[in-house]
């Protein structure tokens, strides 16, 4: 979760105290908290709403030990009496705490507040999300800067999959606003909320969130399974397609199905596999072609036909990347002189 929109406390500079706790009012009054559902253990001192999800909300807070800012995420209040949100919010932090990788978000706590609301506290990251990153003037569609820089972005994404996919996690919601650039260069793969475990079984068994029948991820960069909601057929190549789509969306400014109308629209076209020829979406924008097939056979709609594993894509993408042919050419007619 990033803090730049808020509090830009990576910009300050470290200070020692000397005693613990640190004191200090929590920057969310009391009448909010309560309201709210917002736990306040007494270790930390909370500061106003990041941002919040289906599930959940985030906010900044100080450990008042360590001086360190963290992000807190808290299961939304109106839950709590849902077993299956509960328990998939805590396998969300139990999941993303046994995932220690330079690229993963690292999880410091799981606990549940005074006010029997569960919380976990992360590292809060200084920087954008791919979306605005994308989104950036500075990082205009069909730039080399762009294609070049947010191939090693994706890269250092892939590597915190496949990780995930040697421990037995499929993250199954790849998407740029799952993506945080950091301010010195760090790149974190965030929010494990719809992961499931593909090597072993949740406590839970069948009735787990991850276990639930229907639609996962974001439709406009989901694999066609996970559209059609069967998650025995989800599996580590639905996450090769999220990356695809990652890649798709870096090369030509847009996502794979296009432009839906609607919803509906938008589950038609990923449930059909009715992905886009990257051409067509990148139209104006040279795009080399050993680029093109790489993207086009990690978005391709059967499973068969893509990549097998991220770790091929990988080594595609980085084959690519050195062997110089995301250049920009120029022809010459015979006999020019140059």
């Amino acid at each position: 979760m990033s803090a730049r929109d808020k509090d830009d406390v990576g910009s300050v500079p470290v200070y020692v105290i000397e005693s613990i706790p640190v004191r200090g009012d929590h920057r969310v009054g009391p009448d909010e908290r309560e309201r709210e559902g917002i736990p306040a253990p007494p270790h930390l001192r909370i500061g106003p709403e990041l941002g919040h999800g289906a599930m959940g909300h985030v906010h900044p807070a100080l450990d008042r030990n360590l001086l360190r800012h963290v992000a807190l995420k808290r299961l939304d209040k109106h839950h709590l009496g849902v077993d299956m949100y509960r328990d998939g919010f805590i396998a969300e932090a139990q999941i993303t705490g046994q995932l220690e990788h330079p690229n993963i978000v690292p999880v410091h706590e799981l606990a549940v507040g005074d006010n029997g609301v569960p919380y976990f506290t992360m590292k809060l990251v200084h920087g954008v999300d791919f979306k605005k990153w994308l989104a950036s003037p500075e990082h205009l569609a069909g730039s080399a800067e762009r294609l070049e820089q947010g191939l090693e972005i994706i890269l250092k994404v892939c590597d915190a999959v496949a990780y995930a996919h040697h421990r037995g996690v499929i993250h199954r919601d790849l998407k740029p606003d799952n993506v945080m650039v950091g301010d010195f260069g760090q790149i974190y793969l965030m929010d494990w909320g719809l992961a499931r475990l593909v090597k072993t079984k949740p406590a839970s068994g069948q009735r787990a969130q991850m276990e639930a029948q229907g639609p996962v991820g974001t439709v406009t960069h989901m694999a066609p399974e996970q559209a059609l909601g069967n998650p025995d057929d989800m599996d580590e190549r639905s996450d090769v397609f999220g990356l695809g789509a990652l890649l798709y969306e870096l090369v030509s400014g847009q996502t794979p199905y296009g432009r839906p109308r609607n919803i509906n629209d938008a589950l038609f076209r990923a449930t059909g596999g009715k992905v886009i020829p990257l051409e067509t979406a990148a139209f104006g924008i040279h795009v080399p072609q050993r680029l093109n097939e790489i993207v086009m056979k990690a978005v391709a709609p059967a499973k068969t036909d893509r990549y097998q594993t991220v770790v091929e894509l990988q080594k595609d993408l980085r084959d690519f990347l050195r062997g110089g042919m995301h250049l920009p050419t120029e022809r010459y007619e015979a006999g020019s002189l140059i």
